[in-house]
This record gives structure tokens, sequence and C-alpha cells, in this order.
């Protein structure tokens, strides 16, 4: 008899169970977070193609900032063992963000990162650098500081001249103009919501090994910046 109670009791709740679901997935239809009760943040319930038309898919700010002999993965994980600044070569850009993909029920962008930049120091020179990049939006304390890390590790700079502070960090002292461009930025904004975003970079570029031109090793900006929604 106890069995045929049990019996029973698991099937009412598996017949009830699809209903649940389904009432749970509707209402977090338009709010969805990995832990909610940590750091609620609203995601697409469907993946979403962004025009290059939609002003709202653009983000446009500028940063600044110092040269760095750290190597990139150095300054990137283990800062503590990093060589420091350099602080006569320093970076001035325009920065510009648009948002091409977003996930479905996740908080992932994958972004166009586009910089046009000043660079000052033993060599005055321009930059443009161009990337696609991956945007991580949720953290368990974005409930009170509205965290994302953005990263690209396959991108395109070139620069108007090449930079004597970068050829000291390559192997042979060679260097080029056209080199691969990869970013590593924190992001800080008070909320989701919030146009305004704070942001610390490491600016990059580098041979990839020696597969561009046969460059071994590259460069590293460090720098803070600001950006806005249009």
């Amino acid at each position: 008899m106890r069995a045929l109670c049990f019996a029973a009791s698991l099937f009412v709740s598996l017949a009830g169970a699809p209903a649940t679901w389904a009432q749970s997935a509707d209402a977090g239809r338009e709010d969805w977070s990995p832990v909610s009760w940590l750091s609620p943040v609203r995601v697409q319930d469907r993946a979403v193609w962004r025009s290059p038309l939609d002003q709202s898919a653009w983000r446009v700010g500028a940063f600044a900032g110092y040269y760095h002999h750290g190597a990139y993965r150095t300054i990137a994980f283990q800062p503590w063992r990093a060589r420091g600044l350099d602080t006569s070569g320093r970076i001035f850009a325009a920065n510009a963000v648009l948002t091409v993909f977003e996930a479905p029920r996740l908080p992932l962008a994958l972004e166009l990162d586009v910089t046009l930049a000043a660079h000052s120091g033993p060599r005055n020179f321009g930059e443009i650098a161009v990337a696609p990049a991956l945007r991580w939006s949720w953290f368990p304390w974005s409930r009170y500081v509205h965290t994302t890390f953005r990263t690209a590790i396959v991108g395109l700079s070139y620069t108007t001249r090449e930079s004597p502070l970068e050829a000291m960090d390559t192997e042979k002292g060679r260097t080029r103009r056209l080199l691969n461009h990869a970013l590593i930025e924190w992001t800080f904004a008070p909320t989701q919501d919030s146009p305004w975003e704070a942001f610390v970079r490491l600016h990059h570029r580098s041979g990839v090994y020696g597969r561009m031109g046969g460059v071994k090793g590259g460069s590293n900006y460090v720098a803070i910046g600001v950006r806005s929604q249009l």
C-alpha cells in the first residue's frame, strides 16, 4: 500500500512539473541570470543581431595610458610580476564599440571594437586598431557595481610609424606597422541601465609568435577610459 501511495504521489508530481517548468520559463523570459538571487541581469530570450544603423548599439568614448614593458599574459594574469610602466610612452585614443550579436539567455555579446590612437614618446605616430571582442556581463557583485569583462585575441593594428618602444620588447628588435591586435578590459557602471561605463584596458600589439612578419613579442599599454551609449 505504501508503495502504491508513493507511486501515485510521484505520478502527480511529474504530471504537474511541465506546467511548473513552463511557468518558470515564461516568468524568466525577460529577466534571467545564472544565479538570479545573487545578481539579476537582463538578457535576450533569443539571439539578436544588431544593425550598425541602430544608434543604441554603439558606445563611444576615449582612453589614455602608459606603455608597459611586461609581457601581455604577465600584465593580465600576474601583474605583481610585471616590470612596471614606462611613462615615456603614452597613448591617447578615441574608441567605439558596436554590439553585433547578443546570445540567447546568456549574458554574452559579440562586439566590434574600433580604436583611433595617437602615440607620443620617443616617437610620435598614429594607430588604427580593429578587433571582434566578447563581452561577459554577469558577476555576483554586479548588483552593487555592474561589471563586465571584454576580451579580443585576434584583430589588426596598423601604425603610421614603427614604435621604438615596441622594438625593445621584440626578438632582435624586429617590428612592423601591421600587427595583430588584442585587448583585455574590465568595465564598471552604477547599474546595467547606465549609459556610462568606466573601464581599465590592456591594449596590445604583437606578431603572434612570429606569424606576422616574423615579429616575436609586442607592445602593451595599460589605460583607463570612459564610454557612453549613443
